[in-house]
């Protein structure tokens, strides 16, 4: 109908927001499809420190406070985010100040 926005042709990871961020910072995307979407963060050393999954069609807005899995506090600095869709992998850096 009218009224329901469009689906985006493609995968889109927008940039993420703020960046520099402290407190928590938002990453963005947008699926054409009902597929899963996972969101890995690595730190500087590739360990992976965080990760969350998603299936919804449409924009996604997911937020990351620079915690672990554990919900431990990580330590300033510059960590990857990483988003696999249908088999391609999109990624981004982003720098934590405490």
């Amino acid at each position: 109908t009218e009224n329901e926005p469009a689906l985006p042709g493609e995968f889109v990871l927008e940039p993420a927001y703020p960046n520099p961020f402290n407190g928590s910072v938002t990453i963005r995307f947008s699926q054409p499809r009902h597929e899963t979407a996972t969101l890995r963060i690595y730190d500087l050393l590739g360990r992976q420190v965080y990760t969350m999954t998603t299936q919804s069609v449409g924009t996604t807005r997911l937020n990351w406070n620079g915690q672990d899995m554990n919900g431990l506090a990580l330590e300033s600095g510059i960590y990857f985010l990483q988003v696999q869709f249908a088999g391609q992998t999109f990624s981004q850096k982003v720098t934590y100040l405490k």
